[in-house]
């Protein structure tokens, strides 16, 4: 009961009417970045360009193991592939995407 009491007097003592939210809000919301393709919503201009690149450009990085059918678009989604599961910790390298349709 204590607890309550004492959440319910610091609630009380601290006023967020006064707070000017409307400036930091603005700020935020200037820098959403629509994709220009498909309308989605990103938080920042890096997530725009990370989007487009793993979901509009149509480039696949295979899985270079034999009989894997694994593709994605980005190296770092290989590399956790290749460590999960075939166990092999890539090394680092230039990266060469190819043309590539899934399945």
């Amino acid at each position: 009961m204590l607890t309550i009491t004492l959440l319910l007097q610091v609630h009380k003592a601290f006023d967020t009417s006064s707070l000017d939210m409307s400036s930091s809000a603005q700020a935020s919301e200037s820098r959403v970045q629509i994709c220009d393709i498909c309308g989605q919503s990103l938080a920042s201009s890096s997530h725009l360009a990370r989007h487009k690149s793993s979901v509009h450009q149509g480039t696949y990085l295979p899985c270079p193991v034999s009989g894997c059918d694994f593709a994605t678009t980005r190296q770092d989604s290989l590399n956790n592939h290749l460590q999960r599961t075939h166990g092999i910790t890539p090394q680092k390298q230039e990266t060469k995407f190819v043309a590539y349709t899934p399945r």
